[in-house]
């Protein structure tokens, strides 16, 4: 498992960020949900922390999103 740090952006200019482990680290453009809520995440970008002393192996930024609005994106 991976560690993430999520710093989820939802339309202010303070994330909310939680922690979560992950199976595989996702790609730009992907979307991910972190559980079976129905809430969907775009994510924005992946940082990999390579350094020694990193509590989390990736950071991700992403943008709440519904599994519609991401369809309707894609036409």
């Amino acid at each position: 498992m991976i560690n993430a740090f999520v710093h989820i952006y939802s339309g202010n200019d303070v994330p909310q960020n939680e922690a979560h482990q992950l199976d595989s680290i996702p790609a730009t453009g992907d979307t991910i949900a972190f559980d079976s809520s129905s809430k969907f995440y775009l994510v924005l970008g992946v940082t990999r922390n390579y350094f020694d002393s990193a509590k989390f192996a990736v950071d991700l930024y992403v943008k709440a999103t519904s599994q519609s609005e991401w369809i309707q994106s894609i036409k």
